[in-house]
């Protein structure tokens, strides 16, 4: 997944059984940002959802590792955050010396 930097973002965990039905977990998972200056996700109490925003460009995944005594395999999101659009123009203005007659 792409998004630029400065984007609010919400991850959400959904528990899929065997058969890919929605279930429950019975305690609260784990999550783990790579690089945390790009992404530092703020968990809710449940573990089920976070939101943070892209501070940086760069790559960073996200894992949501699930507790005993759930058995689920972790999950794991890749984001690349790019640069946004730009959406201003900054000028400089820079006195240069008279040229030499």
């Amino acid at each position: 997944m792409t998004v630029s930097d400065g984007s609010n973002l919400l991850i959400t965990v959904t528990p899929l059984d065997a058969l890919g039905n929605p279930t429950t977990l019975q305690a609260v998972p784990t999550w783990n940002s790579s690089n945390t200056s790009i992404l530092n996700p703020t968990v809710a109490a449940d573990g089920l959802s976070a939101t943070g925003i892209a501070q940086a460009t760069g790559s960073v995944t996200i894992t949501v590792t699930p507790q005993a005594p759930d058995t689920a395999a972790p999950g794991s999101v890749a984001i690349d955050v790019v640069a946004g659009q730009a959406v201003t123009l900054q000028l400089t203005v820079t006195v240069q010396p008279t040229p030499a007659s």
